[in-house]
């Protein structure tokens, strides 16, 4: 069980590896908020389960099982108020962006229209 373990770490930290490659190479924010969140988040679950395979005692398990959970449900969340922050504040989108729904909202709204609508 001990090798399972093993392996799981290993793939961790491929995919932890993978990510730092991603946030070097992405040439835009949005795609390095990708390969942070999607890789880096992944790649440490993974390296929970195989700590979960090592670890003895009870609370360290239930201390990595809440770590983990906060971490799946908090990093998604932040990549995403950054990712929407950038693009309020005009960080240009990338090229092969299809479809912009943020900007045609703002577009819709007129100008002086905050988050939720036009301006009383």
């Amino acid at each position: 069980m001990r090798v399972v373990g093993d392996v799981l770490i290993v793939a961790g930290a491929v995919l932890v590896a993978i990510a730092a490659v991603g946030l070097h190479r992405f040439s835009d924010l949005y795609g390095r908020l990708h390969g942070a969140s999607k890789a880096a988040s992944s790649g440490f679950l993974l390296i929970a389960a195989g700590a979960l395979v090592h670890l003895e005692g009870a609370a360290a398990r239930v201390e990595l099982v809440v770590a983990a959970l906060l971490l799946v449900i908090t990093t998604p969340v932040g990549a995403h108020v950054l990712a929407r922050a950038a693009h309020r504040a005009g960080d240009p989108a990338p090229r092969d962006l299809a479809l912009d729904e943020l900007t045609e909202r703002r577009r819709e709204r007129g100008p002086g229209a905050g988050p939720s609508g036009p301006a009383h």
